[in-house]
């Protein structure tokens, strides 16, 4: 996931290891050579240590270098033919921004009574929760359509397959107009809200040499993505729960899923998960018998 600062300020303290997606910023939240060279190049690593040679097929961009791996091989596709011939674009992308808005809509619905206004709601999500809530859409784009979609691209002996998007965007969009009271967009308008954002880092026929050198001489670059905050200095940070609110807060997770064992089941997993983080704290704090005792001059 591209973003525009290194380190948001709603990242703060966290383990970029633990993180579900892996992150990476620049000035425009673009996709560059750099950036999808440095994934290539995990990827090969990690095929390596499985012992396995896979073929990768990508789009002609400008920001998808032509490299060499040992355990890649890059096919290009034909220019002009990317949205026949790639997978993605036959409904994996769609897909998943349709889990993420559904996600989102969830999101803004279940606390919509407890803001002050919708200008309120809407500051208080972060790229941290869109982090995390595009890692969960992935996970929600089910193998089948993965499939169907490189059958429509024309890969492997199957039929070509229709794609069935059983989640309804607009019956959430009207349920959030009539609770804010105001007039929203129409559920495909919000599906394809970001259709015309650029995301790869592309240059023009006319001066491409120019672009390229400029983009990678300018000055203090890394500098100014750590200094970035976002747009997200008036967040304010929340102050850490006690041990005993977090316990508590569990109870009443519990009692409210009482009656749905899925829910339930999740959080009792979480539970298991925040329960085990706590001890690994308490023993880090745990102090030592010679901390109770007074030194002897």
């Amino acid at each position: 996931m591209i973003g525009k600062s290194q380190n948001p300020r709603c990242f703060k303290h966290m383990d970029f290891s633990q993180m579900p997606v892996q992150w990476k910023a620049n000035k425009k939240a673009w996709m560059d050579s750099s950036i999808f060279g440095e994934w290539l190049k995990d990827i090969n690593n990690k095929m390596k240590r499985q012992k396995r040679k896979i073929l990768v097929f990508i789009d002609n961009a400008t920001s998808h270098p032509h490299s060499v791996f040992s355990n890649i091989e890059l096919k290009f596709f034909p220019a002009n033919c990317t949205s026949q011939l790639q997978p993605m674009d036959q409904g994996i992308i769609q897909s998943m921004k349709l889990s993420y808005r559904k996600i989102l809509l969830m999101d803004v619905l279940s606390r919509v009574e407890s803001c002050d206004s919708g200008q309120g709601l809407i500051k208080s999500i972060t790229v941290k929760h869109a982090l995390y809530w595009a890692a969960q859409a992935w996970e929600n784009v089910k193998s089948e359509t993965i499939q169907k979609c490189f059958a429509n691209a024309g890969f492997g002996f199957y039929e070509h397959a229709n794609l069935d998007h059983e989640e309804n965007i607009q019956n959430m969009i009207d349920d959030l107009s009539s609770s804010l009271g105001i007039e929203c967009c129409s559920g495909i308008n919000f599906m394809n809200i970001d259709e015309e954002e650029q995301l790869l880092h592309a240059y023009t026929d006319d001066d491409w040499e120019t672009q390229l050198i400029e983009n990678y001489l300018s000055p203090a670059d890394n500098e100014t993505l750590e200094l970035d905050e976002e747009s997200d200095s008036d967040i304010p940070i929340s102050k850490a729960p006690t041990v005993k609110e977090v316990l508590y807060s569990l109870d009443v997770i519990k009692t409210f899923s009482n009656n749905d064992s899925k829910v339930f089941g999740a959080v009792m997993k979480a539970e298991s998960a925040i329960k085990e983080l706590i001890s690994e704290g308490t023993c880090q704090r745990q102090s030592k018998l010679t901390d109770y005792l007074e030194k002897i001059n």
